[in-house]
């Protein structure tokens, strides 16, 4: 690309071709070195656990929870060593850009974690063979655990700690995120029955959404120095 750099970027359609490939040989290698990244945390979770390495899948009953909690046990050990490897290679840079590209890591262990929670024996797998595709887990086999109050706040909580961190790259795309996720979170409260109301007294002491002609507010309790 440094031909086209000293043209000022004015391409002919040869250099568009020799783009093209470049793009796709990359697009390529990514996919995989995501896909062997599973497979090695596959196969080091095994090895973890003392497994054989299997050449084929093998058919295994659900495993007890005691079990269950020993392979996600093994599998975040191995995940670690990881993903302290992936970060060592992406090197110094902004968060959100050091988060984004470490992001294939962290989706090939929550793919393997839930596949796991669902009661499925890692040491049954052929690592050579797994896809993401096929752990994927979907529907009523997904949630292996009621939802509760206190798994929400914690999910609230990891939400507003990842946009902290955006704001120190970003600060107008993490206020786009809480503005985006004010709004779902608005919707959802009218849908499960919170009615909005006209009156900004009563929004604030019954914590209501308050409807103006310009749309919708929801009152919220700011601490003193804050705004």
């Amino acid at each position: 690309m440094t031909t086209l750099e000293n043209r000022n970027y004015v391409a002919t359609p040869a250099d568009i071709t020799a783009l093209v490939r470049q793009h796709d040989e990359a697009m390529t290698a990514q996919g995989t070195a995501r896909a062997t990244y599973l497979k090695a945390l596959v196969a080091t979770t095994q090895a973890e656990l003392g497994s054989p390495v299997r050449q084929r899948g093998a058919r295994a009953a659900k495993i007890a929870a005691e079990e269950i909690a020993k392979q996600v046990a093994a599998m975040e050990v191995v995940q670690q060593r990881f993903y302290a490897a992936v970060l060592q290679a992406i090197g110094e840079g902004p968060p959100a850009q050091r988060n984004a590209r470490a992001n294939f890591a962290r989706t090939a262990a929550s793919t393997l974690r839930r596949w796991i929670k669902a009661g499925n024996d890692v040491r049954a797998l052929a690592a050579a063979r797994v896809t993401k595709e096929a752990l994927r887990i979907t529907g009523a086999a997904r949630r292996t655990a009621s939802p509760t109050a206190r798994r929400a706040e914690r999910t609230a909580n990891r939400f507003t700690d990842m946009v902290t961190e955006l704001a120190k790259a970003d600060k107008g795309a993490a206020i786009a995120a809480l503005e985006a996720a004010m709004t779902r979170i608005a919707s959802m409260l009218i849908a499960l029955g919170q009615k909005p109301t006209t009156k900004p007294a009563e929004a604030m002491s019954e914590h209501k959404p308050f409807r103006t002609r310009e749309g919708l507010f929801w009152p919220a309790s700011v601490p003193a120095g804050t705004g």
